[in-house]
């Protein structure tokens, strides 16, 4: 489930989710556990019909028509932060919280998309689409995160136990070496 950084931190807190993840850089307080899970990396997403360098600058990606997350959503804050920085206004055709929607755009050619790379390592594979590295690299710290208190639910312990086992920085930059 897609929701912004408030309503995932508001569920927690109500204890309607029992995890969540975020950006590192969302979380202040002590109210909750937060263990963190990769550095997460952007790409531009595009048609594999289309021929673009395999490395483009930001200032690049903004002469493309953009299809973005919604502007309520915590990434799409960070990359209206990076547009700035290089000085820069992304042409956005579209907008919508909807992952899988910007993925039917991107396949289509109409348009292209910067995305989290975590989100495309099971999209991007055979399902004709192509990834662009976007230069300087940006990255930002993703975390899994729970309300803070003594007896966790079994469900979540369980997960939480998992997740910090699994090197998903390791299975992210073998996909960012051998782009799609």
């Amino acid at each position: 489930m897609s929701l912004s950084t408030p309503e995932i931190l508001q569920r927690l807190k109500s204890q309607d989710l029992h995890l969540g993840m975020l950006y590192d850089r969302s979380l202040a307080g002590d109210d909750y556990d937060v263990m963190p899970l990769f550095s997460e990396r952007y790409v531009l997403v595009a048609s594999e019909q289309t021929s673009l360098p395999h490395e483009l600058s930001w200032a690049d990606v903004t002469d493309l028509p953009l299809c973005l997350l919604s502007r309520d959503m915590q990434n799409r804050q960070m990359l209206e932060e990076i547009f700035k920085d290089v000085g820069a206004m992304p042409k956005v055709v579209l907008e919508t919280n909807a992952i899988r929607a910007l993925l039917v755009e991107c396949r289509s050619g109409r348009a292209f998309s910067v995305m989290p790379l975590s989100v495309l390592s099971t999209h991007a594979e055979g399902g004709g689409l192509r990834i662009h590295h976007i230069t300087p690299g940006h990255t930002e710290d993703v975390c899994l995160v729970r309300l803070r208190r003594e007896n966790q639910p079994v469900l979540s312990q369980a997960a939480w136990r998992i997740a910090s086992n699994l090197d998903l920085e390791a299975m992210l930059n073998g996909a960012l070496a051998d782009p799609a």
